[in-house]
């Protein structure tokens, strides 16, 4: 019987059956798929990012000195190995080479060729950058009066009003009564120097 780990709607983290280490966990992928090519990238990238999460839990609750990650892949199920590592331990993950130098660097060509026209479509969709935009010259708006209070100041600047103009009554006196205040006063001192005159000479 399978010991639940995790668990939610696209994977299943358990105890394996025959465990290699005593932190050995398989990550399961709710899916029917026996290999990678019959999952979407999502899927994969989410079936790694859980293994992920499990190594660190090892790392941490059972202080292993280190994990390997690895898939199976089979005509049952498709399985990722989260193996604990502690030093010692025994464990050997080697394999004897099947394939020849000139087979690796064919390969190699293929994935860097298909991961360059990856980056090509990628970089045909990349939008074109925005144009900065240049700052608004912003002047501030000056208050215009309304139509009434413009009116009454061209009334103001052109007419005086009546205590303006009873005031300057006041002030300044008519030219013909100013005139005629002197020619008294004048008359006044002539008045004055006859009677000294008569004064002295009785």
């Amino acid at each position: 019987m399978d010991t639940a780990i995790y668990e939610d709607d696209m994977v299943l983290c358990r105890g394996a059956a025959k465990p290699v280490s005593p932190g050995h966990i398989e990550v399961v992928p709710k899916v029917n798929a026996t290999t990678f090519a019959e999952l979407t990238p999502d899927q994969s990238y989410y079936l790694y990012q859980i293994a992920s999460v499990m190594a660190s839990q090892l790392f941490e609750t059972k202080k292993f000195s280190g994990t390997n990650i690895i898939a199976t892949e089979n005509n049952q199920q498709l399985v990722v190995h989260v193996i604990g590592r502690s030093e010692g331990d025994g464990l050997d993950f080697t394999w004897q080479p099947v394939m020849g130098p000139e087979q690796l660097g064919d390969v190699a060509n293929q994935i860097g060729s298909s991961l360059q026209e990856i980056g090509d479509a990628k970089e045909q969709k990349k939008p074109a950058p925005a144009e900065k935009k240049k700052p608004l010259n912003i002047k501030p708006v000056e208050e215009k009066a309304t139509t009434k209070e413009t009116e009454k100041t061209d009334k103001s600047s052109e007419e005086p009003s009546k205590e303006e103009q009873e005031e300057s009554s006041e002030e300044e006196p008519d030219d013909s009564l100013a005139g005629s205040a002197k020619s008294l006063r004048v008359t006044v001192k002539k008045l004055n120097y006859l009677l000294k005159q008569l004064e002295r000479h009785p």
